[in-house]
């Protein structure tokens, strides 16, 4: 995991460590936040927050195999509330099981909620077709450089001998 390390000179107590340095995850010197002084004397480190809001979810959780089981635990629903969760997890699960629930936290970034999920491992099979998309995409933007238009696109993908 990267950290980001607030450096002192002593451990806290009494007579605390003076601040020295903010490194990144390998001990390189970073700027990192802003300095400020406060009406009172005391200085504020001001660390942005890479998000916007955060607030408490319910995750109803069920399995991608739901005859025995055996597959990932893959998020069903994530909700505002827990009985939410709960009435929208029910006999969603193995064999009509009811869902697992917990309570997650949801980021804001950007306008846009960011809760937790699985992420699912791309197959060699999608990698291939992502592979092939790529070098279409490329070809296009090389066609369009050239000075094709939209139409001339759409005639040579819909030609047909």
């Amino acid at each position: 995991m990267k950290v980001v390390n607030i450096v002192f000179d002593g451990p806290p107590g009494p007579k605390a460590g003076r601040f020295v340095e903010v490194e990144d995850h390998k001990g390189k010197s970073i700027s990192f936040g802003e300095w400020e002084q406060r009406h009172d004397g005391y200085w504020n480190l001001k660390i942005p927050f890479p998000y916007d809001e955060s607030k408490p979810v319910y995750v109803a959780w069920s399995n991608s195999d739901l005859t025995e089981g055996k597959g990932r635990e893959i998020v069903h629903a994530v909700c505002e509330s827990r009985t939410t969760a709960i009435r929208h997890g029910e006999h969603q699960s193995v064999q009509g099981s009811n869902c697992r629930v917990t309570e997650e936290l949801a980021l804001r970034v950007g306008g846009r909620w960011l809760a937790p999920t699985r992420i699912v491992p791309a197959s060699k099979e999608d990698l291939a077709v992502d592979k092939r998309r790529q070098e279409w995409d490329q070809a296009i933007a090389k066609g369009r450089a050239a000075g094709l238009t939209d139409a001339d696109i759409e005639a040579l993908q819909n030609y047909q001998p």
